[in-house]
């Protein structure tokens, strides 16, 4: 593992995390940051030792995939071109693991949210429209309480967090022995 790719991959953790950030508050994404994830992931790419004609075909599945969904508003538009950013990121092997990754992180807030917005609607809290210098506690509980649609970028971050954790794990251990690094 390289200092350039770890530069690039803590630059795409940095971008995910700003991503989550703006999905939580504003409920989108924006392009610039997909852009950003998607640039550092296609230079680790083309940085790694062996150069895979699988990563774009990959990620033309995930935008195929996750493009359905957009269409059918299952996912919002943002979140689908995050999620075909990120394929860059890792090598074809990884992809898999990176996605199920991302799809237990958002199971998890999916649950949250249910249990939010079932406890809330249970002790009689309606949906109602919130002061506009509202905390995001009190936001949040508000978008759970009216069933909103989740900010699935948090999801998307905390996946590849949880990935990059468990692949540079071994790339660590890697310099000081003979086992090898798969980023």
């Amino acid at each position: 593992m390289t200092w350039l790719s770890i530069l690039l991959i803590f630059a795409a953790l940095v971008t995910l995390a700003v991503a989550a950030a703006c999905d939580l508050k504003d409920r989108i994404i924006p392009d610039a940051l997909v852009l950003t994830v998607l640039f550092a992931g296609g230079a680790l790419r083309l940085t790694a030792a062996t150069v895979s004609w699988l990563t774009p075909i990959i990620g033309l599945l995930v935008f195929l995939a996750m493009s359905f969904q957009a269409a059918r508003n299952i996912v919002g538009g943002g979140d689908a071109k995050m999620m075909t950013a990120v394929t860059f990121l890792f090598p074809p092997q990884i992809v898999p693991v990176t996605l199920v990754m991302i799809a237990l992180a958002g199971g998890i807030l999916s649950g949250a949210y249910l249990a939010a917005g079932c406890a809330l609607r249970s002790r009689g809290v309606r949906a109602a429209v919130v002061p506009p210098r509202a905390g995001l506690l009190r936001v949040e509980a508000a978008r759970a309480v009216a069933g909103a649609p989740l900010p699935f970028g948090f999801a998307i971050f905390a996946g590849v967090a949880v990935t990059v954790l468990l692949e540079t794990l071994p790339c660590f251990s890697a310099i000081y022995s003979s086992t090898s690094c798969s980023l």
